[in-house]
């Protein structure tokens, strides 16, 4: 993660952690659009699995019976 704006929310984010007081002049569209790339990186990940767990399970239940929904 070479943004810029990634970069200054990880520095934010470890003097949060540290209880140190927050330089101000953060841009908030800027720190909202870097929380929500990282939101987006850890999430879809797991979507993408859920996806592939549901059709697996889809495909799994199809032949235990035989093709249909009862």
């Amino acid at each position: 993660m070479t943004d810029p704006s990634i970069s200054r929310l990880h520095e934010v984010c470890a003097m949060l952690s540290t209880g140190q007081k927050v330089v101000s002049g953060i841009d908030p569209e800027v720190f909202g659009a870097a929380i929500g790339d990282l939101i987006r990186e850890a999430i879809d990940p797991l979507v993408d699995r859920i996806r592939d767990l549901e059709a697996r399970l889809d495909r799994l239940q199809v032949s235990t019976t035989g093709g249909g929904d009862a």
